[in-house]
C-alpha cells in the first residue's frame, strides 16, 4: 500500500513536465501547409498578428525540406518585418524642450538649433517681441514638443508665402539644409515662419509624422499637363 502510494506520488509530480504545451506559434508555422488552403491562410494571418515573437519560428520553418512550408513561412516572416521596419520608423522620438524666462528671439534660435528646424521669426508680426519664454515639456513625442513652444511662446506657423530675408549684399538668404530628428528632411528651401498666433489647425502629434489640416488659402504647387 506504502509503496503505491509513493508511485502515485512520482507519477503526479512527473507529469506538469509531459503536460507542458508546445509552443503555439510552432504549430500555427506547421499550418502552413497544411492541405486545406483555408486552414493555411488562418495561420498566415494569425501569424501576422502574432508579430515579431512568431519571426524566429518562422525563419527556422524557411530552413525546411519542405518547399511549400519554406516558401510559405519566408512570405509571412518577409511581411512581419516590413511592418516592423514601418512602425519603427513611425516612432517618434523624444525631445525635451526648456526655458526659463528666456526672450523670444533667443529662446526661437535655441529651440531652432535643438529641433533641428530651420525657423525665421517674423518681427513685423510679433507685437511684444520683449517677451520671453518658460517652458519645460519633458521628454515627449517631437512634434509634441514642437508645438509646446508654438504654445509656451505665443507663437504660430504662417504659411502664407513670403520673402526670405536679405543679406547685406541684397541676395536672400538661402537655409541650409538640415535633416530633422524625424528622419524626414523638409525641402531645402522650407523656412517655417513664425508669427504671434496660436497652432489653430488640427493635427496629429504623436508620431515621427506630423499630419496637419491647412488653412483654404494654403499656396498650393501648381500643377502641369
Amino acid at each position: 500500500m506504502l509503496r503505491g502510494r509513493f508511485l502515485g506520488i512520482a507519477l503526479l509530480a512527473a507529469s506538469p513536465l509531459a503536460a507542458q504545451p508546445s509552443d503555439p506559434l510552432d504549430g500555427k508555422v506547421r499550418a502552413l501547409a497544411h492541405p486545406r488552403y483555408a486552414e493555411r491562410e488562418k495561420a498566415a494571418r494569425e501569424l501576422e498578428t502574432a508579430g515579431e515573437p512568431a519571426v524566429k519560428a518562422l525563419r527556422e520553418a524557411a530552413q525546411s525540406g519542405d518547399e511549400e512550408l519554406r516558401a510559405r513561412a519566408t512570405a509571412v516572416a518577409d511581411r512581419i518585418e516590413r511592418t516592423l521596419r514601418s512602425q519603427r520608423l513611425l516612432t517618434a522620438p523624444k525631445l525635451a524642450v526648456k526655458f526659463d524666462r528666456v526672450p523670444l528671439d533667443r529662446a526661437v534660435q535655441d529651440f531652432a538649433a535643438k529641433a533641428q528646424l530651420h525657423c525665421v521669426l517674423d518681427k513685423s508680426k510679433i507685437k511684444n517681441p520683449d517677451r520671453t519664454v518658460t517652458l519645460d515639456t519633458g521628454e515627449v513625442p517631437y512634434w509634441e514638443a514642437v508645438h509646446a513652444f508654438y504654445q509656451a511662446a505665443g507663437l504660430a506657423e504662417d504659411d502664407s508665402p513670403f520673402e526670405l530675408p536679405k543679406t547685406p549684399g541684397g541676395t536672400s538668404v538661402r537655409p541650409r539644409f538640415v535633416e530633422s530628428p524625424i528622419r524626414n528632411p523638409r525641402p531645402p528651401m522650407a523656412t517655417m515662419r513664425l508669427t504671434d498666433g496660436q497652432p489653430t489647425e488640427p493635427a496629429a502629434l504623436h508620431s515621427a509624422l506630423r499630419v496637419r489640416a491647412l488653412p483654404p488659402a494654403f499656396p498650393r504647387t501648381p500643377t502641369t499637363t
